[in-house]
């Protein structure tokens, strides 16, 4: 759990991940001529083909025999991999603090921070939700819950043999976050947006 907190989910592959999927919605409809990638999923034949080398193929796609709205969208999608290539990557403007409690709609905890500046920051936000636990083990999180205990009789006792007050039982089995993410790279749309989060995260009641 903790190697998944500081390497599987640090800020720096969140945002490669972010922008990963910004390229891949963008060649969404012209990277493979017979489907969409989103299609080739209940594919096998199609799907075999979506291998890391995507990010080096649409550097070469001729847009000669594209749409103009193809052409906008492939464009798009190689503006954003040589950001990848020269580290430009998405910026993190904040993140809540560590919660076990589900923070609601991403989309409208969006538009609330947006309210007030949504003409300079509207697409230029991406909300991303940082959760770690221990599986899917009920209400509670706790795995031991779903763990079976027997008697020297190997007769299964229902109640949990171990002590619930000891240090080494989290207080929380499980880790949730929100971090907010902003596409442009222009200073001034990130001080926007690092105002208006802090300003939205101030008046919600994550910081009671």
């Amino acid at each position: 759990m903790h190697l998944h907190r500081i390497a599987y989910q640090h800020v720096t592959c969140v945002s490669l991940d972010l922008m990963v999927a910004d390229i891949m919605r963008a060649v969404d409809p012209i990277y493979l001529k017979d489907g969409s990638i989103r299609d080739s999923v209940k594919d096998t034949s199609k799907y075999i083909r979506l291998t890391d080398s995507l990010l080096d193929v649409i550097a070469f796609i001729d847009p000669s025999h594209l749409s103009e709205e193809n052409v906008s969208s492939l464009n798009k999608a190689q503006t954003l991999r040589h950001r990848i290539e020269t580290r430009k990557l998405y910026t993190l403007i904040g993140e809540t603090p560590p919660s076990d409690r589900s923070h609601g709609n991403k989309s409208q905890i969006l538009a609330d921070v947006m309210r007030g500046e949504e003409e300079k920051l509207s697409n230029q936000l991406e909300l991303a939700e940082f959760k770690l636990n221990f599986g899917s083990w009920g209400e509670s999180g706790d795995p031991v819950q779903s763990v079976l205990f027997y008697d020297k009789h190997g007769h299964v006792v229902s109640h949990q043999l171990y002590d619930e007050t000891s240090m080494f039982v989290p207080k929380s089995w499980t880790h949730r976050q929100l971090r907010l993410f902003c596409k442009s790279v222009d200073v001034g749309v990130q001080d926007i947006a690092k105002k208006q989060w802090t300003k939205w995260l101030t008046s919600s009641a994550l910081l009671n």
